[in-house]
């Protein structure tokens, strides 16, 4: 039976010394199809773990599939269908985007009208004669991804590709991924510590910290950690006589700078607290809701 996962690591250690382990018994699962953000603090070993999956750093133990297959006996195969970019984007600055393109076309011997698809693909038509030198760090990102794509490969790893870009950059980026992945049907791994990015774009996520895996799984299961530590805020006239009104209704209830706040309710609940809170004589000048945003998660998750 075929495999669900594109990658798939099982006890994935790594030592820069005797002294030093750099990762702990990586489990890496990417689903065929998926966009899978590989989260984690600067130094927490993204970068070590996704140079292992290349085979840039020796693997000293561990195992490590791409489609069902064994990295080590099938090394030449993988890397025929898999695109990376790791750290910073490896560029001939004197040529232009083609004549970069063309390097690896004649690497990977791919037919020359594939040079104009990545372009088109990464939006660099119009700069295909222009001197790399003279590009912005997003137009050199965009072309090191034109590059990985070359060969047309059915799985994608970039590590931290946003980064240094401004805001226009990083979004033009996210929608570059997002095109790969479902027009193109690119299964995509990426690295980040953008997480606010990595929320708007992935189906899977994996968090590491201090080279351990605390957290993998859907982002639909991560929002079901953010929704569990929501509250609800009220501010009204009266402070401790609203506290006992909350309490009374059944609600757990904590006062935080003349504030109170209660665990995430459905809106009917809401709506019934609030009518009881003015039944009572009470002015609520405030409810809001305080999500816990991925970033409060990623902090809980990593505190230890």
């Amino acid at each position: 039976m075929q495999s669900p996962y594109a990658i798939e690591t099982s006890n994935l250690n790594y030592y820069f010394s005797k002294q030093e382990q750099v990762l702990k018994n990586i489990q890496l699962h990417v689903p065929v199809g998926a966009i899978y953000g590989f989260l984690g603090p600067n130094g927490a070993g993204k970068t070590t773990t996704l140079r292992l999956l290349l085979g840039l750093l020796k693997k000293q133990s561990g195992s490590v599939k791409f489609f069902d297959k064994h990295f080590e006996e099938h090394r030449i195969d993988i890397l025929k269908n898999t695109g990376s970019l790791i750290e910073a984007p490896s560029l001939y600055h004197h040529l232009t985007a083609v004549e970069n393109l063309k390097v690896w076309q004649h690497i990977y011997q791919c037919p020359m009208a594939r040079l104009n698809d990545v372009l088109q693909l990464v939006k660099l038509t119009h700069t295909a004669n222009k001197k790399v030198s003279q590009f912005s760090l997003g137009m050199k990102q965009r072309l090191s991804i034109a590059i990985a794509l070359m060969h047309q490969p059915r799985l994608l790893i970039l590590d931290e590709p946003s980064n240094g870009l401004d805001p226009a950059g990083i979004a033009e980026m996210r929608d570059l991924l997002i095109q790969l992945n479902k027009q193109q049907g690119i299964t995509i791994l990426i690295s980040s510590h953008l997480l606010s990015e990595i929320e708007k774009m992935v189906s899977h996520i994996g968090i590491i910290h201090h080279g351990a895996m605390v957290f993998e799984g859907t982002a639909q299961q991560l929002q079901l950690k953010q929704q569990a530590g929501s509250v609800v805020v009220f501010q009204t006239s009266q402070t401790q006589v609203a506290l006992g009104v909350i309490e009374a209704f059944g609600c757990s209830a904590q006062l935080k700078e003349g504030r109170i706040t209660v665990p995430q309710m459905e809106n009917q609940k809401l709506a019934q607290l609030n009518k009881q809170l003015v039944e009572a004589g009470i002015d609520v000048f405030e409810i809001s809701q305080q999500k816990n945003d991925l970033e409060s998660i990623f902090i809980d998750l990593t505190k230890a």
